[in-house]
């Protein structure tokens, strides 16, 4: 008798569970509102976008967005791949995307400091992460994020 009700149960859990990814980063995953930028060895090109500029990091994707400013010359969106090593996050690669194709950026470019990001590749130390608040350090900058 238990296992007619067993099947059933075990295949509804299964269900539930199966098209759902488990968050791979921790407390790192899901959209961050950048509510400050420090720029520490230069000046910014161009004013910042503070409360306007979006990070959103899901499995080893960074997408930044800024819905009111074409940050990168081309497009809203930049699209980052990132490693998490201890407390470090390291972008690894930077790409706009134009029509069907991905787009490496150029490693000296400058015009994403704006949004926190000195060039192609950058590293950061986390000097804290809770699940509402997200502070980055690097050479460049200094940001500072709320969950969105």
């Amino acid at each position: 008798m238990r296992t007619k009700y067993f099947l059933p149960f075990l295949l509804a859990v299964f269900t539930l569970f199966a098209c759902d990814k488990m968050p791979e980063n921790g407390d790192l995953d899901g959209q961050w509102q950048m509510t400050s930028i420090k720029h520490l060895r230069h000046e910014a090109p161009t004013p910042a976008l503070i409360g306007k500029v979006y990070w959103s990091f899901q499995l080893k994707l960074l997408s930044i967005y800024t819905p009111e400013d074409k940050h990168n010359n081309s497009e809203s969106y930049t699209f980052c791949r990132f490693q998490v090593k201890g407390d470090s996050l390291h972008i690894t690669k930077s790409y706009v995307h134009s029509m069907n194709t991905d787009i490496e950026m150029d490693e000296t470019a400058t015009y994403l400091d704006r949004v926190g990001l000195h060039n192609n590749r950058e590293s950061y130390a986390i000097k804290t992460l809770t699940d509402s608040r997200l502070v980055l350090h690097s050479d460049y900058h200094e940001l500072e994020f709320r969950k969105w």
